[in-house]
């Protein structure tokens, strides 16, 4: 099979899908001839009794022969021709797709590896499709593969030696057992599935398959594939710089061959086949399911239609926790940075869980944690579990030979979980020196039933992990602790009124509420939206882009600063606020839009003393510390991490180095020792670092993101 030639057949089956029923023009230029005869003038009869138009072309048969019959007009002939037409489309249309619900069938007791030739590969689209000559009936369409879902490292870029586009990938993958090593090795990537042969060869094969002598033909297939190939090189496999990530580059073509997994899914209620697994590189497979599809991976529950408004708290989590669960496996798989552990062991449990599914865990070493820095000590994770080499069994005879097959002889077992609980032993001195058991329980599974070389012992997994973003945790987090949420969360969670604030300002009287010698003028409705932020407890302020709601957010927090020092004269207390309070809090979707409003209060900086703190991850790309980094950030928004060294003045962990803090000498010391070794961070000691530093800085305003991820394991208060 000629993989260049997949394109010309997949044409030649487009071009037969276009043939119609006309009528013919006696005595007259035919409009079209046969597609295939290459005649103007032909029919074709068959028995009457399978088909309306048989019976239509037997009469018109025999009114020619002069035996008499039925006379029809060019009128009936050309309305019967369109209504066959129609009729023979959507019996083509139900063959496919009974033919997709049967090998859908078949997908659901076992996945297959399949062989693919690429089609369709050009710079700007959104996808290349696959097709699989060798099963023209069950596969008889080109299958999409998005970019999107290759989670690629970077934009797909040109060739220069042949059309096609390189593919780069940038991925962690460890072997938890220090003897063995990861896969993709480092060196050259090569073509393992096609092989050249020279000219002669294959004007043989083209003989003998034209002559049908299959035995003769797997033969010499046999004969020459024991012969060592001439493999192509596709690309390159090595080690990154910093030795953390494995980075891939291959070269991509109409015409190359690529191996996929196929399994079966719903779609509008019906089992269809669709790629579960592309494999890249020798070692190095894709999982496309979860990517696509992490609702169905990952989630429990299906979520529901929303509701205006719900009756209590306990409605309100069924409906709103479902919604939650699915932006946070979303957010996992497309932002999160996924680890491929390799060579694992994992225990199953006798005992399932309440729904069925298999429950189980999995040791990871403390050397291996700390060596690897992978931030996986806290969870919840989601997994992505596979038992690669699984034999297949074999067959029925494929379309193009009784002795021929092109596709892989092993299969992949893929089930997609989440973990539970890590076992720790608290007040331990040593417990960072003890294995971690991560336990987990299996969400979903595209077979119906479990292969028992999954349940041998000993038998080794390869497992992606796919961190869930904190953000995330404390969304699902305030929803199921709603109920002790405070009253006001409460009100404004259910629809019901808010209570009012209670307190009277004197700053309410004024008209407009433009800064003191500032550059902005309000305009009414951003007037009118300050006025409701100082009057109630709860305001929401929505516009779309450019319409000044960070300038708005700049006001709010100069006037609600004003309030505070109104309400500390109403009190008797100092111009100069203590330590300790009241602090103006003000927290952004994104280290970006923070920094922006960051940059407004510093033109106001004797008056209002913003702080900017950064996460521990963000601080870390400027003072790095063992363990922690800029892996933690979300792969897909580099930059947003990294502070803004135009608001150095106000950050926090700048102004702890400053000389004017007496603390600085010490930390910068700190520093020192930390890059030599000397001494090991763990996770949150750095809280504890700046918190201390920072004591007697007078502050009034604090500026955080919320996507920020915060130390390891201590997720912040939803409430």
């Amino acid at each position: 099979m000629h993989p260049t030639l997949a394109p010309v057949g997949l044409d030649f089956r487009k071009a037969l899908g276009r043939s119609v029923f006309g009528r013919s023009r006696q005595g007259e230029r035919q409009a079209a001839g046969h597609y295939s005869l290459q005649v103007d003038w032909y029919t074709w009869a068959t028995s009457p009794i399978r088909r309306y138009l048989d019976v239509v072309l037997q009469r018109q048969i025999l009114l020619a022969l002069g035996h008499g019959g039925s006379p029809y007009s060019a009128r009936d002939i050309d309305g019967l021709c369109q209504e066959f037409s129609c009729q023979y489309g959507r019996a083509q249309s139900y063959q496919r797709q009974a033919r997709s619900l049967h090998l859908g069938a078949q997908l659901r007791v076992r996945p297959r590896s399949k062989l693919g030739f690429v089609v369709g590969v050009e710079a700007g689209a959104r996808c290349f499709r696959l097709l699989f000559p060798a099963d023209p009936e069950t596969l008889p369409d080109p299958c999409p593969v998005h970019y999107r879902s290759l989670q690629l490292a970077e934009h797909p870029s040109d060739l220069e030696r042949r059309p096609g586009l390189r593919l780069a990938w940038r991925r962690r993958i460890y072997s938890v057992q220090a003897d063995r090593p990861c896969s993709p090795r480092p060196g050259t990537l090569l073509d393992s599935h096609t092989r050249r042969v020279d000219t002669t060869l294959w004007q043989q094969l083209l003989q003998l398959v034209q002559e049908e002598r299959w035995p003769e033909v797997a033969a010499l297939v046999r004969e020459r594939g024991a012969a060592e190939p001439r493999r192509q090189a596709l690309g390159h496999v090595r080690q990154s710089r910093c030795g953390r990530f494995v980075e891939v580059a291959r070269e991509l073509g109409s015409g190359d061959t690529l191996q996929v997994q196929l399994s079966a899914s719903l779609q509008r209620g019906f089992l269809v086949p669709s790629l579960q697994l592309c494999t890249v590189a020798p070692g190095l497979t894709l999982c496309l399911e979860h990517v696509e599809r992490p609702g169905d991976c990952f989630l429990d529950q299906t979520p529901q239609p929303v509701r205006d408004h719900c009756l209590d708290v306990g409605e309100y989590s069924r409906v709103w926790g479902p919604f939650c669960s699915l932006e946070s496996a979303t957010s996992a798989v497309s932002e999160s940075d996924p680890v491929m552990l390799q060579h694992v062991s994992v225990s199953w449990d006798a005992k399932r869980v309440a729904q069925g599914q298999l429950q189980g865990s999995f040791c990871l070493e403390p050397s291996f944690l700390s060596e690897r820095c992978t931030d996986l000590t806290f969870g919840p994770w989601y997994l992505c579990i596979r038992l690669e080499g699984l034999p297949a069994p074999h067959l029925a005879a494929p379309p193009c030979g009784p002795l021929l097959s092109i596709d892989p002889d092993t299969y992949t077992w893929v089930a997609h979980g989440l973990t539970t609980h890590w076992d720790t032993e608290e007040g331990r001195a040593d417990r960072q020196e003890i294995p971690r058991q991560v336990h987990f329980f299996i969400q979903h599974m595209a077979v119906e039933k479990v292969p028992e070389e999954v349940l041998r012992p000993g038998t080794q997994f390869t497992i992606e992990v796919l961190p869930k973003q904190l953000p995330d945790i404390r969304k699902e987090e305030a929803v199921r602790r709603l109920e002790s949420a405070s009253p006001l969360v409460v009100s404004i969670a259910l629809g019901r009124p808010v209570p009012p604030l209670g307190t009277y300002s004197r700053l309410l009287e004024k008209q407009t509420f433009d800064l003191p010698g500032g550059g902005h003028t309000l305009n009414s409705s951003q007037n009118r939206a300050v006025r409701a932020a100082l009057q109630k407890r709860f305001t929401v302020i929505q516009g779309p882009p450019g319409t000044g709601k960070t300038v708005v957010g700049f006001h709010i927090v100069f006037w609600f600063h004003k309030s505070n020092e109104e309400q500390a004269m109403a009190w008797g207390a100092p111009s100069e606020k203590p330590v300790g309070g009241p602090y103006i809090l003000y927290c952004g979707p994104s280290n970006k839009s923070v920094d922006v409003l960051a940059g407004l209060l510093l033109s106001r900086r004797a008056e209002l003393k913003p702080l900017r703190v950064y996460s521990e991850q963000a601080e870390a790309t400027e003072f790095p510390v063992p363990g922690v980094g800029s892996s933690g950030l979300p792969k897909k928004t580099p930059r947003e991490g990294r502070p803004n060294q135009t608001l150095r003045s106000i950050t926090l962990h700048h102004r702890i180095r400053q000389s004017s803090n007496p603390y600085a000498p010490d930390i910068r010391e700190f520093d020192a020792r930390l890059q030599k070794g000397e001494v090991q961070a763990g996770p949150g000691e750095g809280t504890e670092v700046r918190a201390g530093a920072a004591q007697g800085c007078p502050v009034h305003v604090l500026v955080c993101g919320l996507q920020e991820p915060q130390e390891a394991g201590r997720p912040a208060d939803p409430h």
